[in-house]
C-alpha cells in the first residue's frame, strides 16, 4: 500500500523545481495571513512584480520559448519568507532582508526593506543593451552582462551569480543551515495546518537542542513561507544551501527530520526513486536542486 501511496504522490508531484539553478528568497515582516492568496499577482509591490518575472520566465522556457525565457533565467525560483525575531538576531539584525542560494553551493545575503530589494532585483533582471550605463553605487551594473537581465547572468553560471550579487553579504555555509516551512493559508488551509505544526515542531527541537551546543556549531534558520506547490504533500520543508525539497512532513515526524536537515547526508537513500530530483525518504517526498 505504501509503494502504490508513493507511486501516486510522485506522478502528481510537480516538474519543474529540479531544474532550479538559483532561488531567490524575499524575507518580510508582513505575517503569512496577510499575504495575498497569489503573491505574484499583487502588482502593488515590487515583490509581486519580481515573482511575477521569475514565473513568466519559468514558463516561458517549459513551453521552450526561449526568446522569452532568456539563457537560463527559467531556472529560478522566487519565495517570500517571514522574519521572525526568534530568528533575525543571529544575523545581526531585525530587519527585513532578502537571500539568493544557488545551485553551486553558494548564498548571498542582502538586509534592508524588502520591497525596495524587491523592486533593484526587478529593475536588472530585465535584459538592458550593453551599452547601458549604471551608477558605480548600483549593486548591480546593467551593462555587465551584455545585455543579459541580472536574473539570467545569475542563473548562467558560479561567476556569474557571483558577480551579479557581489554587493551582497557573503553567508557563511558551514555554519548556518536554513529550512523554509510553507505556511501560506491564505493560498491554502492545509499549508497553514499542517506547515505552522511543523514549523513549531522544529522550532521546539532547536529549542531543546540549544542547551546541548557548542559554541562553532552550524545553527538551522526556521522560517515560514509562502506557496512552493504541492498543497496536498503538506507540510513541504526547503532546506538550504543543499536545496531538497521534503514534503508530507507532519508535527509528529518533523522532530526526527530535524538533524538530516541541520546535517544532510552525503548518501542518497535507499529509497530512491528513478525520477530526477526526487526521492522517497519513508514519511517524506525529497526532492534536489540540480544544476
Amino acid at each position: 500500500m505504501l509503494v502504490k501511496q508513493a507511486a501516486r504522490a510522485l506522478s502528481d508531484a510537480p516538474k519543474a523545481a529540479p531544474s532550479i539553478r538559483v532561488h531567490w528568497f524575499l524575507g518580510t515582516r508582513t505575517p503569512p495571513d496577510l499575504w495575498a492568496r497569489k503573491l505574484e499577482n499583487d502588482e502593488h509591490h515590487a515583490s509581486g512584480l519580481f515573482l511575477r518575472l521569475l514565473a513568466e520566465k519559468r514558463d516561458a522556457r517549459a513551453t521552450g520559448d526561449r526568446a522569452r525565457a532568456g539563457r537560463a533565467a527559467g531556472a529560478s525560483l522566487g519565495t517570500v519568507f517571514h522574519v521572525n525575531d526568534s530568528d533575525a538576531p543571529p544575523h545581526g539584525h531585525e530587519e527585513e532582508f532578502a537571500l539568493a542560494f544557488s545551485c553551486w553551493g553558494k548564498a548571498r545575503m542582502r538586509v534592508g526593506p524588502v520591497e525596495s530589494i524587491a523592486a533593484e532585483l526587478y529593475e536588472r533582471a530585465l535584459p538592458s543593451p550593453s551599452s547601458s550605463s549604471s551608477s558605480s553605487s548600483s549593486s548591480f551594473s546593467s551593462g555587465d552582462g551584455g545585455g543579459m537581465g541580472l536574473v539570467e547572468r545569475c542563473s548562467t553560471s558560479e561567476q556569474g551569480f557571483l558577480h551579479g550579487l557581489r554587493d551582497w553579504q557573503e553567508i557563511d555555509l558551514t555554519q548556518n543551515q536554513y529550512a523554509f516551512v510553507c505556511v501560506h493559508g491564505t493560498r491554502d488551509a492545509r499549508c497553514e495546518k499542517c506547515g505552522n505544526r511543523v514549523l513549531l515542531a522544529l522550532r521546539q527541537k532547536r529549542k531543546d537542542l540549544e542547551p546541548k551546543s557548542q559554541a562553532g556549531e552550524k545553527r538551522l534558520h526556521l522560517y515560514g513561507c509562502s506557496h512552493v506547490g504541492g498543497h496536498k504533500f503538506a507540510g513541504n520543508v526547503i532546506s538550504y544551501p543543499d536545496g531538497r525539497w521534503f514534503s508530507l512532513v507532519s508535527g509528529e515526524n518533523a522532530p526526527s527530520l530535524y538533524g538530516e536537515i541541520l546535517h544532510p547526508s552525503a548518501n542518497p537513500s535507499s529509497q530512491a526513486t528513478s525520477s530526477p530530483g526526487w526521492v522517497y525518504r519513508g514519511a517524506s517526498w525529497e526532492r534536489t536542486m540540480q544544476n
